[in-house]
């Protein structure tokens, strides 16, 4: 098995450059994608890093000559180190790549960016999953599993059948689900105002804003809305790309690659 980083001079041979760009995340990161199912990811951030972006600098400044090396080199200014999952690394790969590579020509960013936030609450630093450089804003992703809502229906169930001498254990189990759910959309409310208070606009972000044509670039215009309207940055020609219907399809198309690793399905008909 080949070292990561020169495993990435390798792949610049073989893979289009966004495919590259996740495979730097992936190698720079806290997660990995299966092989036989790339929507099967493990994330985890006490999983190490393989490289970083320091070290595949430094090692592709030591080669010279060898196929892949200015590909590898170029993509790497698209890559940044501390992802911990795919769909931040597939939003990062979005916003990052240029207009021409398909992407929205946002960046760049930085992932899981430390914010010292106001001590007085539970948590004194908040980690916003993307941070934008043109502005204080920034994603949270919040996965289907952000919320455990099928722990609360399994515990319902489990309280609606039980019989009278477990009665008590289920409901006072499905009262603590409950808390538990509650407690995360309390802690979710105090991030955003914690941010807040700091100047930074942190927008959430579902699974359905990944999925589905449009959906993305519909959050996109309402981060260049939020840019232009509270901090007064100029982003007109960001708009007019998400305007240009042809860019919109390729954008669609490697954005259902990306999450898909495989091929890039159609845009729905009608849609130009």
């Amino acid at each position: 098995m080949v070292a990561p980083e020169l495993l990435f001079v390798q792949m610049a041979e073989e893979m289009p450059l966004p495919a590259l760009v996740m495979l730097g995340y992936e190698l720079c990161g806290h997660f990995y994608r299966f092989a036989n199912n790339p929507l099967g990811a493990t994330e985890d951030a006490e999983i190490p890093t393989a490289t970083s972006v320091d070290r595949l600098t430094e090692y592709l400044s030591t080669l010279s000559g060898m196929h892949g090396v200015s590909k590898a080199q170029e993509a790497l200014q698209y890559v940044n180190d501390h992802a911990i999952s795919v769909p931040e690394a597939v939003l990062a790969t979005m916003y990052s790549l240029p207009v021409h590579e398909a992407g929205y020509g946002m960046g760049p960013v930085v992932l899981n960016e430390r914010v010292d936030v106001d001590g007085s609450g539970a948590k004194s630093n908040r980690y916003p999953d993307l941070s934008f450089s043109f502005a204080p804003l920034g994603l949270n992703y919040d996965g289907e599993g952000h919320l455990d809502l099928g722990s609360v229906a399994e515990a319902a169930k489990r309280y609606a059948l039980a019989d009278s001498s477990s009665k008590m254990a289920a409901h006072e189990e499905l009262r603590r689900t409950l808390a538990d759910v509650r407690a995360k959309v309390v802690d979710d409310n105090e991030r955003n105002r914690q941010l807040a208070s700091r100047g930074r606009i942190v927008f959430p972000v579902t699974k359905e804003n990944l999925y589905g044509w449009g959906n993305l670039d519909n959050l996109t215009r309402q981060i260049l809305e939020c840019a232009r309207a509270v901090f007064g940055v100029d982003t007109r020609e960001h708009l007019l790309t998400l305007d240009n219907t042809d860019q919109t399809r390729d954008r669609y198309a490697l954005l259902t690659s990306l999450l898909s690793s495989g091929g890039a399905r159609e845009a729905p008909r009608g849609k130009n």
